[in-house]
């Protein structure tokens, strides 16, 4: 899901230029108010006017000079919010606008939503409304979109806790699944009905008026009787009646029930205009909310603003969705005509508004809304086109709920039958470590790849077969490495590098560059598989200027925890602290500041710290990592958190929590099925298996692995025999041996074996 809110849904809708006063209703609201009810249930069916009442409601209490002005807090629902991330990300939306102070303890949840801990958000919010001096209102519009029983129950625990300066206003079309009957009994709500919201006969006259159309009363009876005071029939009789010559015949003519009047009279209202308000209406009634540029690009005209002006001016059900009435949209009944009206007319145009709207959003930098657009288009690559565009730009800020939800959502068959979609769909995999599913992908890619080069359909000198056939390679390489066939993976990518390089020219230095860098990451790991760690460790140290050259931040942040690891267990522990440090301070950039991909080498510099025993920052980045990793959906490196977790326990001397870390870690292993998780528990609950809790009295604490190499010295195995029990290279143990004899301040193995007596390492 992406993080950008639209603000238009914070915005109080205006007061229109003609409402008839309704001091019954509005009584009955300030009622509420003093009484200091929870909860003020506006309940009725389409057009009775319940975001009117509510608008002039707060319109008259900003004016009042006998009462406490509350603060206002506004939020405009659609089917969209039914996704309970979503929800309380509006919902906090919604009330920092009223105060900025609420929910600013819980900003890094909401700005990164994924596995939300919505509990504590819940009493994060109570708690801080508690706090609030002034009386706040909370007005819910169009309550009736919300049917997740989540949601539900998100806000019964809302309303069994709300403070007594606390009201909800919910307008609804239908009763929420709320326990209403509970709130009645304890007149803690007030409601506001179908029967409260018609127009009584007098109301209906002074409408009328306000319109400066003239009726006879016998007339005005008949609207009435055929309406039974309904708004919205009655708004749309008073636009057909601006063009009727005679009024009696036409009241006479319509009758029925509430969706036929609507139908009749939005009918009589769309053929007294002309061609062009016609045309317009109809093309911009697909879009949820529009400003006069989406509405020239979807109509190709240059003066919607004008035609927009003239709207209001004629109450044409159009309603301003900011206060500089930038953005607008239709009455939700006759929004609905509309789009009915439309698809029996000129159903064919449909498509092509479609793209025009999701191309005007696209290029606008709303996503969401331009794929809402394009999955209506029901053209399957376009649809791929712009998925593919949008998830390159969030998978590298490591965004991987939006782009899993975008990629899981697709119509038909798609991540099997388009090279470029399944491909995006297999890197997800990957970050989220089922490496296994890759495999089941490929197959499918690859065949519909080549049937794509046979027919002509993608020629191999288009940049995008070179694109999609590396993909595919590097993948391969990934599901090969994850099967033991490490040397096939090396050979593979090792034999790519030249051609990425090949395409500077015809692709760029971008492609390149992000070329590059997943060759030196999946070659990184590959040698390290081997424990062919100087390999490994220069393929990973040229990954940052890649990455970052591309802005692939997970990419930098996975090779940067693969390359930590490798440094600790080498023992050079200053270089990991450095490297970690170094990549850390693009966080400083407020541009990157909150990419969840950092993540991983705050986990990696909490494991640096630990060795170090700086306690205190490694709990801080510790904590922060796996929150930030919950939060993102990195479930694989979530489990490597949390056996960084164990081991920091462990040398704090807390065996429970240790257990608790492992046991966490071994639950996502269970759901993911990935090879290299599974030996990296292995190795941690080996490795802390009754071992007592070790405090290094040195300057520079000894690695894991060479006190792994320091143990065998110990017990007196030579250095191929450490070799052959760690299954490391000859090298690699004289390199420990040599490491940790500097850091003992010794020159052999004797003085080795006696100093690490004396200080309890062994």
């Amino acid at each position: 899901m992406s993080n950008l809110k639209l603000t238009t849904k914070f915005h109080i809708p205006p007061s229109f230029k003609r409402v008839v006063a309704r001091p019954r209703l509005l009584e009955k609201l300030n009622a509420g108010l003093q009484d200091n009810v929870k909860l003020i249930l506006i309940s009725a069916p389409p057009g009775y006017g319940k975001t009117t009442l509510v608008s002039e409601w707060i319109l008259n209490l900003k004016a009042s000079s006998e009462i406490e002005i509350p603060k206002f807090a506004w939020l405009s629902l659609d089917e969209a919010d039914n996704d309970i991330v979503r929800f309380v990300q509006y919902i906090f939306g919604a009330l920092q606008q009223a105060d900025e102070f609420l929910g600013r303890q819980v900003q890094s949840q909401l700005d990164f939503p994924n596995q939300l801990d919505v509990p504590n958000l819940m009493d994060t919010l109570l708690n801080d409304l508690s706090e609030l001096r002034s009386k706040l209102v909370f007005i819910l519009d169009d309550f009736h979109v919300i049917s997740n029983l989540e949601i539900y129950q998100f806000f019964e625990y809302i309303l069994d806790h709300l403070p007594v300066n606390t009201h909800l206003v919910l307008t609804t079309r239908a009763d929420p699944q709320l326990p209403l009957a509970r709130l009645r009994a304890r007149r803690q709500m007030i409601e506001v009905r179908a029967r409260d919201l018609r127009f009584s006969s007098d109301e209906a006259r002074d409408f009328f008026g306000l319109a400066s159309i003239p009726l006879a009363a016998k007339t005005l009876r008949s609207i009435d009787e055929r309406t039974e005071g309904w708004v919205a029939g009655l708004q749309l009789a008073a636009l057909a009646l601006e063009n009727q010559s005679d009024p009696v015949a036409f009241v006479e003519s319509f009758h029925g029930s509430h969706r036929y009047i609507l139908d009749y009279l939005a009918e009589e209202v769309i053929q007294a205009q002309n061609e062009e308000i016609r045309a317009f209406l109809t093309q911009t009634s697909l879009l949820d909310h529009f400003n006069a540029d989406l509405s020239n690009a979807v109509t190709l005209r240059d003066d919607s603003q004008d035609i927009i002006n003239w709207l209001e001016q004629s109450n044409m059900f159009i309603i301003p969705l900011d206060d500089n009435r930038h953005w607008y949209r239709y009455h939700h009944l006759f929004a609905e005509f509309l789009i009915s009206h439309l698809q029996h007319t000129r159903a064919d145009d449909l498509p092509i508004l479609h793209r025009r709207a999701a191309e005007w959003y696209q290029a606008n930098h709303y996503p969401e809304e331009a794929l809402k657009h394009a999955f209506s288009v029901q053209d399957d690559r376009y649809v791929s086109r712009l998925v593919i565009d949008n998830w390159r730009r969030i998978y590298h800020k490591g965004r991987l709920d939006t782009a899993v939800q975008w990629l899981e959502t697709l119509p038909g068959d798609l991540l099997h039958q388009s090279p470029p979609l399944g491909v995006a769909y297999c890197w997800t995999l990957f970050i989220r470590g089922e490496y296994d599913r890759i495999g089941l992908y490929l197959d499918d890619i690859e065949q519909a790849f080549t049937r794509m080069v046979e027919t002509g359909e993608l020629p191999i000198d288009h940049p995008e077969y070179n694109i999609i056939d590396h993909q595919v390679i590097l993948l391969r390489g990934i599901v090969m490495r994850h099967q033991g066939a490490v040397n096939a993976t090396i050979t593979a990518i090792e034999q790519l590098l030249p051609k990425i390089e090949e395409l500077r020219e015809s692709l760029g230095q971008t492609y390149v560059d992000m070329g590059l860098t997943a060759c030196y990451s999946q070659l990184g790991y590959a040698y390290a598989a081997i424990n062919e760690y100087d390999r490994a460790d220069d393929y990973l140290s040229r990954v940052s200027l890649h990455a970052r050259n591309c802005g692939n931040f997970f990419s930098l942040a996975h090779a940067t925890i693969a390359w930590v690891k490798i440094c600790l267990e080498q023992g050079r522990v200053e270089q990991a602290e450095k490297i970690c440090r170094h990549e850390l301070a693009l966080t400083q950039n407020p541009e990157y500041s909150d990419y969840p991909a950092f993540c991983l080498i705050q986990l990696a510099l909490a494991d640096v710290l630990t060795v170090r025993q700086s306690w205190d920052e490694a709990e801080s980045l510790l904590s922060q990592g796996l929150e930030m990793a919950k939060k993102c959906g990195h479930k694989y490196y979530l489990a490597q958190g949390y056996l960084i977790a164990a081991r920091f326990h462990h040398v704090l001397g807390n065996p429970r929590q240790v257990q608790d870390d492992i046991q966490k870690a071994e639950r996502i292993a269970e759901s993911i099925h990935n090879r290299f998780l599974d030996e990296a528990i292995a190795q941690a609950k080996n490795a802390l298996k009754n071992q007592a809790v070790l405090v290094q009295p040195l300057v520079e604490p000894l690695s894991e692995r060479e006190l792994d190499v320091l143990r065998l010295i110990c017990l007196g195995k030579s250095n191929q025999e450490i070799a052959d029990e760690l299954f490391l290279a000859l090298n690699t143990v004289k390199r420990h041996a040599n490491n940790l004899y500097s850091k003992l301040g010794v020159n052999r193995r004797a003085q080795a074996i006696l100093e690490a007596r004396r200080l309890g390492l062994v």
